[in-house]
């Protein structure tokens, strides 16, 4: 009887894994998701930001110059994504719908590119097709309701074009990536640290040179118009407090539940950040602290195969999964995490199943994505429904628990650097 159960199980996963496989079912399966997550966006008015980028558009097309005269919060290549829907749509109301359209254009972009990697680098596509159903289950309105997929495929992108070794151009991407939203920008240090291994400083400083220059050219009518304000980006969120999503916003809220103590929550910047004796102790250095986390990560992995050649077929695999790690490292130390950062981690989990990794690891990583999105789902819910700016107990239990499953997930994809750079090493001759 047990023998036929098991074979029962093993026949129904088999199907569930061919369903996902199928294109035609996975096409439909996406249409149906990203349908009712329009409807409900539109029935329950959920456009969120895109008020926001709405009167961004409209202050540049009525003459102002962001950051000098007009307050804009994001690198200027944002804008683009802002004016292309306020210039082809006639009201606030079209230029929702026009910002869902190109969404969901960069969607299938992001789909087609994250499918070539799974083609060639995992052999089998219901991985990556599970991991997007999961997106847009687990994302919802804020696919829509933010400008995350633009450069979060962009990113992808990049990617695909590095492991095809169109480094230049890759670089040039990843510039533009890092140019309509920051994140980006820690890419570079796993895409840059092969050819700093092999000691190829030639090919190191080039490589610099294209996204730095790429990056001066797209700020150069601001560093032109006002310089002093052209940056104003990155110091915009440098005297915020710890957003009360963040991590370590998650523990103080447990503990203040637990001993109750003198937190409360301010709002600015966009967004609710807790104030008290601790999180205002720490938030001056919760910058330095990221930043330090994710190097002493990079030099660890480096040390460890810094006197080895680096195989080609190894190191391709590797560098993705090292973004993808150094991600969760930077939202897991940074003072800010919104729901919207869960399109940055989800889109780029599809990198963690590449068939030259561990098959436990990979499995382990898609069945930590099934409570970490829900969870996280669950606490912008809570945030929304039971009003965390009170700091109220539901919402601090829910927004804690994702919290916890994000640590998970990041110790699981460390735990899978580590395994993958060990692999390497037996794989690899020593160099002489």
């Amino acid at each position: 009887m047990d023998c036929e159960n098991n074979g029962l199980k093993k026949t129904r996963s088999e199907k569930i894994i061919e369903v996902l496989e199928s294109r035609l079912y996975f096409t439909a399966i996406m249409i149906a998701i990203s349908t009712i997550v329009l409807c409900y966006t539109i029935v329950y008015n959920a456009w969120g930001d895109l008020n926001n980028y709405y009167n961004n558009a409209g202050d540049v097309l009525s003459g102002l110059m962001p950051y000098s005269e007009a307050k804009f919060e994001y690198p200027p290549l944002c804008l683009v994504f802002m004016l292309i829907p306020r210039i082809l749509t006639w009201s606030k109301e079209s230029f929702y719908y026009g910002c869902a359209i190109l969404t969901y254009v960069f969607l299938i972009i992001g789909i087609y590119f994250l499918n070539k990697i799974a083609d060639r680098y995992i052999g089998t596509r219901w991985q990556t097709h599970l991991i997007l159903i999961c997106l847009i289950g687990f994302s919802t309105y804020f696919v829509i309701a933010r400008n995350d997929v633009y450069p979060t495929v962009m990113a992808i992108v990049s990617l695909w074009l590095y492991m095809n070794k169109r480094y230049e151009l890759s670089f040039i991407v990843m510039a533009l990536a890092s140019m309509t939203k920051i994140y980006p920008i820690i890419f570079f240090i796993p895409m840059i640290a092969p050819f700093i291994l092999r000691r190829e400083w030639k090919q190191t400083i080039k490589l610099f040179c294209i996204a730095a220059f790429t990056c001066v050219i797209l700020e150069l009518p601001f560093l032109l118009t006002d310089p002093s304000t052209a940056f104003a980006y990155l110091t915009y969120h440098s005297d915020r407090g710890i957003q009360i999503e963040s991590v370590a916003s998650g523990f103080f809220m447990m503990y203040d539940l637990l001993v109750p103590g003198d937190l409360n929550v301010v709002s600015n910047y966009g967004s609710d950040n807790l104030s008290g004796i601790g999180p205002d102790s720490i938030a001056p250095y919760m910058t330095y602290l990221t930043a330090f986390a994710m190097l002493a990560f990079m030099i660890a992995i480096m040390c460890r195969i810094c006197k080895r050649v680096m195989p080609s077929d190894r190191i391709y695999p590797l560098v993705c999964l090292l973004a993808t790690t150094l991600l969760l490292i930077f939202i897991t130390f940074n003072k800010v995490y919104s729901a919207q950062y869960m399109i940055w981690i989800i889109m780029l989990l599809p990198f963690t199943q590449m068939n030259c990794f561990n098959k436990k690891d990979q499995q382990t990583i898609l069945i930590l994505l099934i409570p970490f999105g829900l969870f996280s789902m669950l606490s912008y819910c809570a945030y929304n429904v039971f009003e965390i700016h009170l700091l109220n107990t539901i919402p601090i239990i829910m927004v804690f628990i994702k919290n916890i499953f994000h640590i998970i997930l990041m110790i699981a994809l460390i735990n899978m650097c580590w395994k993958e750079t060990n692999a390497i090493l037996k794989s690899m001759p020593v160099e002489r």
